[in-house]
């Protein structure tokens, strides 16, 4: 009898994730440019967030935070009154990303929340460190603009830092995990 093997949960969630990123790309697409708009017309390229979910842990804990971190962000979409230009979209692909780095991290306590400005702001604990990462959203375009780096290693504030998200997740990563 041939056995089918369970996907690991990371992978599932990321599959999941996946496919609800393509649902809420075409359902933006199509308001934009109507209803003949169509899954071929998506560039899916995008889908990088979930990628390193497998390697980031061998437990659901990464899992857990991850998806607690999605409902508490998701709660706070639905009340949230930002401009219209800032896709929803956009703002998960973004949350995805940085929030599977900052979990990677292994921090005590992690928190992100929606700002009108737009802007999404993490707060992460590990240790003695305290983090903050601010994803800042440009009102034109609507569009991944900046990203800002606090960070304090007991009270001493350590150097701030802006750039990419990329260069800020990885002066994150060096600064706390050495």
């Amino acid at each position: 009898m041939p056995t089918t093997e369970t996907p690991p949960v990371a992978s599932m969630f990321a599959q999941y994730h996946n496919v609800c990123l393509i649902s809420e790309r075409l359902h933006s697409r199509r308001k934009m440019f109507g209803s003949a708009y169509s899954i071929s017309n998506l560039d899916l390229d995008y889908l990088e967030a979930p990628v390193d979910l497998e390697k980031k842990t061998s437990d659901n804990h990464f899992n857990k935070v991850f998806i607690k971190l999605h409902n508490s962000f998701n709660k706070q979409l639905r009340e949230w009154r930002g401009p219209n230009n800032v896709s929803n979209f956009e703002l998960k692909r973004n949350l995805s990303k940085a929030a599977s780095s900052l979990i990677g991290i292994a921090p005590d306590a992690i928190s992100v929340q929606l700002t009108s400005e737009p802007s999404l702001f993490f707060t992460a604990k590990k240790g003695d460190y305290s983090c903050y990462l601010e994803l800042i959203f440009d009102e034109g375009t609507g569009l991944l603009d900046d990203s800002v780096v606090t960070l304090f290693n007991s009270n001493e504030n350590l150097p701030s830092f802006a750039g990419t998200l990329e260069e800020s997740l990885e002066y994150i990563e060096s600064k706390v995990t050495g």
